[in-house]
């Protein structure tokens, strides 16, 4: 792309590339902001023709795209009647926004659906992702990955009848709030969930890791459940910049916000555990310190971090009579995560085949250097396998040999997984 050119859609746009072969829109000179990037936006004049203006974006590269002064993002998506969905994007050397989504047009009756799945913007970008002024909204939010955002890692704002619901988000060592929630009205639902929020609010004191404003105290509401709050004590800012993990601006005149079952980092919960809930928690502004705002349910908290689950798969086999079969037991570990030691069993294939060896060689398990060890039972496999070295990311954790009797059946072996245990080597 030339200098401040923009690539805009305003119909329909599939582009699909693959993990091996990616999509990749960029700036003729390798420079932060060069051209003004991909907007997809106003259908009007698709929709009131009645075309299906569905877009997909699936493992595309933006670099260089976003310029400060001529664009609101890297990637846009504006004044839509269409569902928009994008997976496995990567956004690198912009000058503004990874991600904006703005002003679009569901209606009561025909809601506009927004999913957002594997997203990654190493930054350094303004904002990571904004989400403001939609209309009928269900928005879906997965697996993203923002860090070194020079201002908020996440902006939620204006939104009207709109349900969204992030899950598995990593907002990392951010210089402003991880993520900011504010004016949310008529019935609009956030939702966030299993997400890590590492090292944010670096600069203003004033500022929490989350900062949450107005929104509809009777029948909307904004949840965080199961993620962690965490600064690192080895960072100088950490007792000055970013003094709250919670503020609320919020006038809910002690309506709860939902914050249970969240892991807040070691002091504070130490202070928890000491002054139990309800309580003025130092690290939380709200209706204990002003009584005009909402107030922070932040009951059952935990102990320890919270870990998101790892996803285990195996396929279904089939083998030639007399002959052997390589499985692979593939994994894909969370964000930011990490594994230490794997428990699983394994069931289905034994009146099939039969279990030979656990081969490691070449898999993630092989190359961290685990000690693996296995059971063989009459329905069941016993498999163990840990390490001092961390497992992360994805890939093929080990395989199983298994031999084909001669005397077999030629059937389809069913493999399944009836329980897969993970210990984590930590995250951040």
């Amino acid at each position: 792309m030339s200098n401040r050119s923009r690539f805009y859609v305003r119909g329909k746009l599939h582009a699909v590339g693959t993990e091996q072969d990616s999509i990749v829109m960029r700036g003729m000179n390798d420079r932060n902001g060069y051209w003004r990037g991909l907007s997809l936006e106003s259908d009007n004049s698709a929709h009131n023709q009645g075309m299906n203006t569905f877009t997909t974006l699936s493992y595309v590269h933006l670099a260089n795209g976003g310029n400060s002064t001529w664009s609101n993002g890297a990637l846009e998506v504006r004044d839509r009647y269409g569902d928009v969905s994008l997976n496995h994007i990567l956004v690198t050397g912009t000058n503004t926004n990874a991600l904006r989504v703005s002003y679009m047009k569901g209606q009561s009756n025909d809601s506009v659906n927004v999913h957002v799945h594997h997203f990654k913007a190493p930054g350094p970008v303004q904002t990571g992702a904004e989400f403001r002024q939609n209309d009928y909204l269900n928005l879906h939010v997965s697996d993203l990955q923002i860090h070194n955002a020079l201002y908020d890692g996440m902006r939620i704002e204006y939104n009207d009848y709109s349900v969204m619901q992030f899950k598995n988000l990593d907002i990392k060592d951010g210089e402003e709030e991880a993520m900011r929630i504010y004016n949310n009205q008529n019935a609009t639902q956030v939702k966030v969930e299993l997400s890590n929020f590492v090292n944010n609010n670096q600069r203003y004191y004033y500022d929490g890791i989350v900062r949450i404003g107005n929104y509809d105290y009777t029948n909307g509401g904004v949840t965080f459940n199961n993620n962690n709050f965490i600064v690192g004590d080895d960072y100088a800012w950490a007792n000055y910049s970013n003094f709250y993990h919670v503020r609320v601006d919020a006038s809910g005149s002690g309506d709860q916000i939902d914050m249970t079952s969240n892991y807040w980092g070691p002091a504070v919960t130490a202070e928890m555990d000491s002054l139990g809930s309800r309580a003025n928690i130092s690290k939380i502004y709200d209706y204990q310190d002003q009584t005009s705002l909402s107030e922070v349910d932040y009951s059952n908290w935990l102990s320890s971090p919270m870990i998101r689950p790892v996803k285990v798969h195996v396929e279904d086999t089939y083998g030639v009579l007399g002959d052997t079969v390589m499985l692979a037991v593939d994994i894909v570990v969370p964000l930011d995560t990490s594994i230490i030691s794997a428990e699983l069993s394994l069931t289905g294939f034994q009146d099939h085949l039969s279990f030979v060896s656990l081969e490691t060689a070449q898999g993630l398990a092989g190359a961290a250097g685990w000690s693996v060890a296995t059971n063989a039972a009459d329905t069941t496999l016993f498999i163990a396998a840990a390490g001092a070295n961390p497992v992360s990311g994805r890939g093929t954790l080990f395989w199983l040999k298994l031999a084909v009797p001669s005397t077999g059946t030629g059937a389809v072996a069913p493999v399944n997984v009836s329980s897969a245990v993970f210990d984590d080597g930590g995250f951040g």
